[in-house]
């Protein structure tokens, strides 16, 4: 028997977060109270008795590890950083409702703009996105192995 050779192999991911095992269900997140049931996290709360272990998201912000960078430059950023920075927190409020796993890690901000760091690819796209509704200008989003890096600038 001949062994097909045409197969779609997937690449590791060398996301460090990412579990080597299926946690029991529900399983409680020490750090921010999320439980994991039905094969992911929420915010419906676990049993006393209930295993802990960390979530992806405590584990990123221990680790200093974010999946998504957002990067806001320009000369427009610069004169609007408090609302910018509003916006992306209002975001992240958002979608951290519905998925504790989305948050924001940190956010620095220089001569040059602001830069969140996200602990969820998902997040930082939804946060470049709604900025470029807001305020037009360009945006650019690239993916490099687990990590996605958002770009959004405008000069005017």
């Amino acid at each position: 028997m001949l062994k097909r050779r045409d197969q779609l192999l997937q690449d590791a991911s060398h996301d460090p977060t990412t579990p080597t095992k299926k946690f029991s269900d529900p399983t409680v997140c020490p750090d921010c109270g999320a439980t994991f049931r039905d094969g992911r996290w929420t915010w419906k709360q676990g049993p006393v008795e209930a295993p802990r272990h960390l979530c992806s998201a405590c584990e990123r912000i221990r680790d200093g590890y974010p999946a998504g960078f957002v990067t806001v430059r320009g000369r427009f950023a610069l004169e609007n950083q408090k609302e910018i920075i509003r916006l992306a927190r209002n975001v992240e409020s958002s979608e951290k409702q519905e998925h504790p796993i989305k948050r924001i890690m940190s956010t620095t901000e220089d001569s040059q703009g602001i830069v969140f760091e996200t602990t969820e690819l998902h997040l930082a796209q939804a946060i470049g996105r709604a900025i470029h509704r807001a305020f037009k200008g360009d945006l650019h989003i690239s993916f490099d192995e687990d990590i996605v890096r958002v770009a959004w600038s405008r000069d005017d």
